[in-house]
């Protein structure tokens, strides 16, 4: 999937940051961040295994400059939360019941899976192409993936 410049938040109050981010690279609106603790700089993720590393949700866009201007860039993200509601694409058309664990895809996308959760379904649907979601409180970054679904079975 292509990124698109998507507002995803749905419901809810979350706590919005500036996050770091470099002058080259670029950033659209509703792309999950994950955060590297050796630079405390944010990056999009690309993967299921960034799930420990997740960070929030671009709440803005940031174009990639070819070259730096000396100043700190930074965009506004939306923190890791769950009792915000977000609504994503959904990788395929699985048929999801509320509960079950999601884990990402790409950047804007979440996907059904059995390990690397970051989010939950948050509504019974078949053939999905899209879901109402929020997201798992945050391992500590580097820590262990989440449980398999709200349960935790």
């Amino acid at each position: 999937m292509t990124a698109v410049n998507k507002q995803v938040f749905r419901h809810g109050n979350p706590l919005y940051v500036l996050a770091k981010v470099l002058y080259s690279q670029a950033i659209k609106k509703g792309e999950m961040l994950k955060l590297a603790i050796a630079t405390g700089v944010c990056t999009p993720v690309s993967a299921a295994s960034d799930n420990d590393t997740l960070y929030g949700i671009a709440e803005e866009a940031h174009a990639a400059l070819a070259a730096d201007d000396s100043k700190v860039h930074t965009v506004k993200v939306a923190l890791i939360d769950p009792t915000s509601i977000y609504e994503f694409p959904i990788t395929g058309t699985p048929s999801l019941v509320a509960g079950q664990g999601l884990s990402i895809s790409d950047s804007q996308t979440l996907a059904l899976a059995a390990t690397d959760h970051v989010a939950l379904a948050i509504e019974t649907q078949a053939a999905a192409t899209s879901c109402r979601v929020c997201f798992l409180n945050p391992p500590l970054l580097g820590g262990a993936s989440q449980a398999t679904s709200f349960d935790g079975a």
